[in-house]
């Protein structure tokens, strides 16, 4: 029983599967092809983080840069490790050309939506419009860019949810990357104060409020405060200032605490912020029997 089970599996290894360029493929060539391709794709994977390991100890290279340099050594070398696997495996180069005009017409359709991120994915890696830790806004999604793969994009949004973007909509779409060129951002609170209001005291408030804080930007454009209108029921203000953008949720705390700080700020010196009031007036109608 087991000599025949030997036998069996021998002459399955010997199986002849097709002819390509007058040389005859065997199942044994295209098992040693897949077992070294697998290989091939664990080992590029290794080899290029390495190599990056080493250029990061001595060059000191950023975080974008290191994910880049990644993934470009990656399929480079996932290339070298397909043309190794089929020279190993004996098996020609014109077995492309064998297979791809038999499934061609069934996978071209099927294929474009990947090549097309693929190519994408490439675009990103090489001309690098956003970068790993960047912060962008693509289709109205908001978050941090974690990974640039050979087909999408991960994003996690500030709720730490992971959001898979196919590397196309990058280039077929308006993409916001608040981070490009450097990692400070202007923002602003709109506040308003009651009419009678000293207008020169809640300047000085709000700019002092943004000066005291710990996390807001001094040294390039310091904190400056407008009085942008007359309205309805307050008189309107903004208060401009900087803060590095590091992550969305951090921006944010900064916004509320400084929120926080006004409102405090503006009780200590009673100044009041009011909200829209509205007057109903109720008519009462008689009517007259004639």
């Amino acid at each position: 029983m087991m000599k025949e089970i030997l036998h069996f599996l021998e002459r399955s290894w010997q199986l002849k599967l097709f002819t390509v360029g007058g040389k005859d493929i065997f199942l044994s060539n295209i098992v040693i092809a897949l077992v070294m391709l697998l290989l091939g794709f664990a080992l590029a994977r290794i080899i290029s983080k390495m190599i990056v390991r080493l250029f990061k100890k001595r060059l000191g290279l950023a975080v974008s840069t290191e994910a880049t340099l990644s993934s470009i050594l990656y399929y480079i070398l996932l290339v070298i490790f397909v043309f190794f696997a089929l020279n190993i495996s004996n098996i020609p180069l014109t077995v492309f050309t064998f297979v791809g005009g038999a499934v061609a017409l069934g996978v071209g359709f099927g294929s474009q939506n990947i090549i097309k991120n693929f190519i994408s994915g490439l675009i990103l890696l090489v001309e690098r419009p956003i970068s790993v830790g960047d912060i962008v806004e693509v289709g109205g999604l908001v978050g941090t860019v974690d990974k640039i793969g050979g087909r999408s994009t991960n994003i996690i949004t500030p709720d730490n949810i992971d959001v898979i973007v196919p590397n196309s909509s990058f280039l077929e779409s308006n993409v916001v990357n608040w981070t490009l060129r450097d990692q400070r951002m202007r923002k602003k609170i709109n506040v308003g104060v009651a009419y009678g209001s000293d207008t020169k005291k809640v300047k000085d408030i709000l700019e002092n409020v943004a000066n005291v804080h710990p996390d807001v930007l001094k040294d390039t454009i310091a904190p400056f405060a407008l009085f942008t209108n007359f309205g309805d029921s307050a008189l309107e203000f903004e208060l401009y200032y900087w803060v590095w953008m590091q992550s969305i949720k951090g921006v944010r705390i900064i916004e509320s605490e400084l929120r926080f700080a006004i409102d405090q700020a503006f009780r200590d010196e009673g100044i009041t912020i009011p909200f829209p009031q509205r007057d109903v007036h109720l008519y009462e109608h008689t009517k007259k029997n004639g």
